[in-house]
């Protein structure tokens, strides 16, 4: 019963959280689309679409493992590993952003010397990353909502100002890099205080660390990239076979289907992985909770809210962007059933971390790349329209959730965990 009543504590403190912060950002996000262009948009969101790619692995995902490990001592080993993994993942990445921005006349033109503007950010993805996961792993939730509500605010805010004042597309990056350092000293405030076992680790335990939960790397990072970069790779693809202004359309469509995920996917992940990881530890089998929490999701919010953005799409569309994003309300329609079951596995996907499978993980998740590249190499070679092409795409994002939200469950027993 005490798990029970502390998982629904902490379900309600997350989303009472998500669903303030992502209040704050509708609110102004009427003004926004208003104050900047579809192309300007679309220049911000291929900047930022590296960041999604590579954000949540840039410390190999050993943050993960904050949440889940049984020794507290160790945890400060893992945090100690992810600071340098994070510090060198950032440099190689934007080296790598740089020479690709370089390379292409049509990037180069819209991005130039602000492709560099990467490593700050991804410096400071990787510090969220790592105290997420220690306010996670001691239950933190409420720190982690008013975080979200600060930071939330704080992006508008200055996207707001820097689009009044008539700044560029780049301001939106500023913008959000900017928002993402506010919370940060709140959130590191308990580890601040055991700081000497951090900067204390040493080499040995680092390299213990490293191969105990060589999984991590090995599998793990593949896995949640081949998932990120499936989405991170459709607006260069589609800024490819059309324009920016494409992309800046298809970017309104994608932040109004990924607001509930971030209002509820992230949050009851955050505790599930912590409860699921306690019935793990305890009886080898999370089954029902993992049952009860996808059961859930899908008549509560999944459901709902595919019928009502099928329906209601392009409306909600030019009701909150304007009517100079209409289009991309066609695309809402195409997605939404993808977004709906996504919604539901997304949340659910840590299950293959806990049980240690993250092997299968990133069989799976490569499928999503391959669909991606599939979709585009198809429609390259048939010319097809934007609306076909987001079509392919959802039919088999839908049906990889599908088979990756079966998966999880198998998992989820314990005579299926004994048995493979």
């Amino acid at each position: 019963m005490i798990i029970k009543n502390s998982y629904l504590k902490g379900l309600i403190l997350l989303f009472s959280g998500s669903v303030i912060s992502q209040g704050i950002t509708f609110l102004f996000t009427p003004v926004i689309s208003r104050l900047f262009l579809p192309e300007q948009m679309g220049a911000y969101t291929l900047v930022l679409s590296v960041v999604n790619m590579f954000g949540s692995i840039v410390c190999a995902r050993y943050d993960m493992v904050i949440v889940s490990s049984e020794c507290e001592e160790e945890v400060h080993s893992l945090i100690s590993l992810g600071i340098i993994i994070g510090i060198i993942s950032s440099i190689i990445i934007t080296m790598g952003f740089a020479i690709y921005t370089y390379s292409d006349y049509e990037l180069s033109s819209l991005i130039g010397n602000w492709c560099f503007i990467i490593f700050p950010i991804l410096i400071i993805y990787a510090a969220i990353n790592i105290l997420t996961a220690y306010n996670n792993r001691h239950g933190e939730y409420g720190l982690i909502s008013k975080v979200n509500i600060l930071r939330a605010t704080a992006q508008g805010t200055l996207q707001t100002v820097s689009g009044l004042i008539g700044f560029g597309s780049m301001s939106l990056v500023i913008s959000y890099l900017l928002s993402n350092i506010v919370g940060i000293k709140h959130q590191a405030r308990r580890l601040l205080e055991n700081n000497y076992k951090i900067f204390s680790t040493t080499k040995e335990q680092l390299l213990e660390i490293l191969n105990k939960y060589k999984n991590q790397p090995l599998f793990s990072v593949p896995a949640i990239f081949f998932n990120s970069a499936s989405y991170s790779l459709l607006p260069f693809f589609i800024n490819s076979m059309f324009d920016a202004r494409e992309v800046g359309l298809y970017s309104i469509s994608f932040r109004l289907l990924g607001v509930p995920l971030a209002l509820i996917s992230t949050n009851v992940s955050r505790v599930f992985f912590q409860k699921a990881s306690e019935l793990h530890n305890k009886y080898r089998d999370f089954s029902k909770i993992y049952l009860r929490t996808a059961l859930l999701l899908l008549f509560v919010i999944a459901l709902p809210m595919v019928i009502v953005l099928y329906f209601f799409g392009e409306e909600l569309i030019t009701l909150v962007f304007g009517r100079e994003w209409t289009d991309a309300g066609k695309y809402v329609k195409l997605l939404a059933p993808m977004f709906g079951v996504r919604l539901i596995v997304s949340t659910l996907s840590v299950s293959l971390i806990i049980t240690e499978k993250q092997k299968y993980d990133m069989i799976l998740q490569s499928l999503f790349l391959v669909a991606t590249i599939f979709a585009y190499v198809l429609s390259k070679f048939l010319e097809l329209e934007l609306n076909a092409f987001i079509s392919i795409i959802s039919i088999l994002f839908f049906t990889n959730y599908l088979v990756y939200g079966y998966i999880g469950y198998y998992f989820s027993r314990n005579n299926a965990i004994s048995k493979v």
